[in-house]
């Protein structure tokens, strides 16, 4: 099939994946999703150690009213007095939509906010089973909405760009608000738009849901992926429709006026081919697509195995990513 050459073990990763078991062993999940996300968040921060000098980077914590109740949001920008102005990045972490918090993308966010010159807003949206589909999208797009408003207090100038991004669960609430977005005069009436999107290992359709393409055939080749195998997203309690293109982004029926995207691809990823078949339809959508692909590496691996060469020019790559979209054309 078209892509199934990129699952060719990496020779850098090889070594260390074979000791590697998923992150997720079958039935782990549904056993006890509370220790699970404990685990998850420990090895998170063992993970996560920041990047940035001190004291480069303002950190501030916000609470945001959300439908029946409110949510964390942590915002970065740089401490230089004179950084005034600076373009708006809402970003939307990991996990499945049923782990992770702030703190998973904390190092990322820190990163970006001082080499970039960004102000960032990371956001807690509410997690599933106990609060599921649509509420992660929504308090995600309440949080981008709330951004917007705030964007004098965050040191934002929306001019310069307002980019939605995140990382595998992230990066299909990113893609999810930016179709949002096309349609909601709000951005209109606030005089500004989603003008980019930066989607990492997107999570764009469910495996029961998957459209008929000679192209799909990651969930099977990679249904033994280190890391993240391909029962483990069928085992993950989303609760929603597998079908709702709010859901699966991958099934909207048009993909026009859609934010410039970027994209990171990994070869042995259940999550690979959904992402190049999302890539093919926004090019015949005219839509701005810059991609990058990690052949041989499984999700997560620069999370995972930061020390590596790969790891290191993915994180590089991602900067010159998100550099691109700025240079797209601002809001």
């Amino acid at each position: 099939m078209a892509y199934n050459h990129l699952a060719t073990p990496d020779a850098e990763l090889a070594p260390m994946l074979g000791p590697v078991s998923p992150m997720f062993p079958p039935g782990l999940i549904k056993s006890d999703i509370n220790a699970i996300r404990a685990m998850v968040h420990s090895v998170e921060k063992s993970l996560n150690e920041s990047q940035v000098p001190p004291d480069a980077v303002v950190v501030a914590e916000h609470s945001v009213p959300v439908e029946e109740g409110s949510i964390l949001v942590r915002t970065y920008r740089s401490a230089d007095p004179l950084d005034t102005k600076l373009p708006l990045l809402v970003w939307t972490h990991g996990g499945g939509l049923v782990f992770g918090d702030i703190d998973t993308s904390d190092r990322v966010c820190q990163v970006l906010a001082h080499n970039l010159k960004l102000s960032i807003v990371n956001v807690e949206y509410r997690l599933a089973p106990e609060f599921p589909h649509p509420t992660p999208l929504n308090d995600s797009y309440t949080a981008l909405k709330w951004a917007v408003k705030s964007y004098d207090a965050l040191a934002a100038d929306l001019s310069k760009g307002v980019i939605v991004g995140g990382t595998s669960a992230g990066g299909y609430l990113a893609a999810a608000m930016a179709h949002r977005a096309i349609a909601d005069p709000f951005f209109p009436e606030h005089g500004t738009r989603i003008s980019g999107q930066v989607l990492q290992v997107p999570m764009l359709c469910h495996p029961d849901a998957l459209p008929e393409s000679a192209n799909l055939t990651s969930y099977e080749q990679n249904a033994d992926a280190p890391i993240l195998p391909t029962y483990a997203m069928r085992e993950i309690p989303l609760l929603g429709n597998p079908s709702d293109p709010e859901f699966s982004p991958l099934l909207q029926p048009s993909l026009e006026g859609l934010a410039p995207v970027y994209m990171q691809v990994t070869g042995r990823d259940p999550l690979r081919d959904t992402g190049l078949v999302y890539v093919e339809r926004l090019r015949e959508a005219n839509v701005p697509v810059k991609l990058d692909l990690y052949p041989g590496a499984p999700h997560l691996f620069h999370f995972m195995f930061p020390q590596t060469k790969l790891a290191e020019r993915w994180a590089r790559e991602a900067m010159e990513g998100v550099q691109w979209l700025l240079a797209q054309g601002s809001a």
